[in-house]
């Protein structure tokens, strides 16, 4: 994004150095925390024209009757919630100035929903939802709200053993794992 010109704010519970111009510490599954970073947001930009919601983690491979109500629920908090929350925060500022860009990111597996990751594919299915739900909702007020959904990624979330990466690659197209710069290009041309 920042190579389109745009300045980029950075929401994370340990914010860390990259191609960010400002690092916000944020819980995304805490409304006073999401708050108080779309708030120094704004101060700091005076505006918010694109939100990217791209904060998620994966649970440990498991049946779901193995699954740990714990982790169930802390992967929908991240990946559903946080999208949720973030989004509403920033949606009156984005109707208010009647522009605005919201870029969810899911996943393949919240169309596939294989086996053994109940709650990633849940919380990305449900994500998808939500995505069509705000897309709706905010139709002709110059809000424009997409998710992407990508594959496996290299370096990503995917990192396999060899016969689960070959089994992944197998069923992709390209024959390989997606590359982020590949995932980022789309979501910037989304956006």
């Amino acid at each position: 994004m920042r190579d389109s010109g745009a300045r980029v704010g950075n929401f994370d519970r340990s914010p860390t150095g990259d191609a960010s111009d400002i690092y916000v510490s944020c819980d995304v599954t805490d409304e006073v925390s999401v708050a108080d970073a779309v708030a120094a947001t704004m101060d700091a930009f005076g505006r918010i024209d694109i939100l990217v919601n791209n904060a998620g983690i994966a649970a440990a491979d498991a049946d779901i009757v193995d699954t740990p109500v714990a982790e169930w629920r802390h992967v929908l908090d991240v990946n559903l919630t946080g999208a949720f929350l973030v989004s509403r925060a920033v949606m009156p500022q984005m109707l208010s100035q009647g522009y605005g860009r919201i870029v969810n990111i899911g996943s393949l597996r919240g169309r596939e929903a294989p086996p053994r990751s109940g709650a990633y594919a849940a919380s990305k299915a449900a994500l998808a939802a939500l995505t069509r739900v705000l897309a709706l909702e905010v139709a002709g007020s110059g809000v424009l709200v997409n998710c992407v959904a990508p594959t496996a990624i290299e370096g990503g979330m995917s990192d396999a053993d060899a016969f689960e990466r070959e089994r992944l690659i197998a069923k992709i197209p390209l024959g390989r794992y997606g590359l982020a710069e590949e995932v980022a290009a789309m979501v910037a041309f989304v956006a």
